[in-house]
């Protein structure tokens, strides 16, 4: 399928070495992981300069792999909270995403929200904010199971 895909090419013929990333990561979550790294990277990181016709074939695939593997996304994706969180910071969606339904959700969610950086972190902007909330109180019901109950009666 990728070999005969006009946007692959694109990415091929330019960065031979994304095009053997792609193929090997097709089909994982680690796909998605990759290419926002790109595209994130592209902004203006390590790898700006990026064509844009490359920067668009990147983000048709991208968009292809979620229609073609929609079963490996978590159902938290397709909820507003997650998208309104994806539009402004892709790389914490991507996360969220990854960490969805594990115990290593709201560690990670924690130190998103506590600066232990020493004041550096300017904040998430209200709507953001009120997303991740939204997202840690639904992940603490759908997977409950994950962390330990306090027995408040327990005195040993």
């Amino acid at each position: 399928m990728l070999n005969s895909n006009p946007d692959f090419e694109i990415v091929k013929a330019s960065f031979p070495m994304f095009g053997v990333n792609i193929v090997e990561l097709w089909g994982t979550r680690g796909f998605k992981t990759f290419i926002n790294e790109l595209l994130y990277d592209a902004k203006g990181g390590a790898r700006s300069g990026f064509p844009e016709p490359v920067l668009q074939a990147l983000r048709r695939l991208s968009d292809l792999h979620d229609v073609e593997f929609s079963a490996l996304l978590p159902p938290i994706t397709g909820t507003d909270d997650f998208k309104l969180l994806n539009a402004s910071f892709p790389r914490i969606a991507d996360r969220i995403s990854a960490l969805w339904g594990t115990d290593q959700f709201n560690p990670y969610l924690i130190g998103l929200l506590h600066d232990n950086r020493g004041g550096n972190r300017h904040g998430f902007p209200f709507e953001t904010l009120m997303a991740l909330h939204a997202m840690a109180e639904k992940h603490n019901q759908e997977f409950a199971h994950l962390y330990s109950q306090i027995d408040l009666w327990n005195t040993t």
